[in-house]
């Protein structure tokens, strides 16, 4: 949709029903007292409500050993490739490696190569692999690698790609392709930043959003977390139309996207046309008011 002209329209304050009550005084309302199960999931929902830069230490943890795995992963084809080359042909070559690192680590030698990596575990096959079942397949891939590679048994091994937390996935199988695919798949002139982007947006000049051509944004809708105080302390001249319900931010997102666009610019949506403020955001871009 591209962004074109729009006339101020102000949408009321709407009050939440809890009021300003801290999450855990309305745990608390009901005067039983929580048992094991109810605090997992309590604690849960509020780390679901402060994810962003709180976060960013424990995506980290998923993050870098991607990234050596893949260098690894380099650094054995290239290492492959002149094996290739010498013996005059790939599956000789591949038999000669295989079998030379197993004698390496019998013996305790150097072998031809630094670091093997087995030929089903090439970074190619994680890159390739279908987003369902990633993370148990990048897990089993660093462990099988690790036991070929005793001496990467503590970097490889430290993260299951796979972890729950209240049975719940930490880093869903959606994200963890998305975050392979920008981090590790030919986008060298990237810059990733992570943190809240509602509260303190990175991609800043002069105190205001940097604006784009291009908008690609996939939110976190429906977040019941960003009370009236997050518009009205924004100091990057987003929420110029109103402040959103706080039982819902979508319309938060709605004007944080129109922000970051350019005049002219486009935005693509990544299910954005799957809720309601789809038809809110064409509305917004025709100069109407959607409210």
């Amino acid at each position: 949709m591209p962004r074109g002209t729009k006339k101020n329209s102000k949408k009321p304050v709407e009050k939440n029903g809890s009021g300003d009550l801290p999450l855990l005084e309305l745990a608390n309302q009901g005067g039983d007292r929580l048992d094991i199960p109810a605090m997992e999931q309590w604690l849960w929902d509020a780390a679901c409500k402060i994810r962003g830069a709180t976060d960013a230490p424990k995506f980290k943890d998923f993050i870098l050993p991607l990234i050596f795995y893949k260098r690894l992963s380099d650094v054995f084809d290239d290492e492959y490739e002149k094996c290739a080359e010498k013996f005059g042909g790939g599956d000789l070559a591949r038999a000669f490696i295989e079998a030379d690192h197993q004698d390496a680590i019998k013996n305790n030698r150097q072998p031809i190569v630094r670091y093997y990596v087995p030929h089903e575990y090439r970074w190619d096959t994680i890159r390739f692999h279908p987003k369902d079942g990633l993370g148990e397949f990048i897990t089993t891939a660093m462990r099988e690698v690790a036991k070929r590679n005793p001496g990467l048994s503590g970097t490889l091994t430290l993260k299951d790609y796979n972890e729950k937390q209240s049975n719940q996935r930490v880093l869903d199988d959606d994200r963890l392709k998305d975050m392979s695919n920008m981090f590790l798949q030919d986008f060298t002139d990237t810059q990733i930043e992570i943190g809240d982007t509602f509260r303190q947006p990175k991609f800043t000049v002069d105190k205001k959003v940097m604006r784009f051509d291009y908008v690609v944004a996939n939110p976190m809708w429906n977040q019941d977390n960003y009370g009236a105080d997050a518009y009205e302390e924004d100091s990057f001249e987003r929420f110029q139309d109103g402040i959103a319900s706080k039982s819902s931010a979508d319309w938060g997102w709605v004007q944080h996207i129109w922000a970051s666009l350019k005049d002219n610019g486009l935005y693509i949506a990544r299910f954005l046309w799957w809720t309601g403020y789809g038809y809110v955001f064409i509305r917004y871009c025709l100069n109407s008011n959607p409210f």
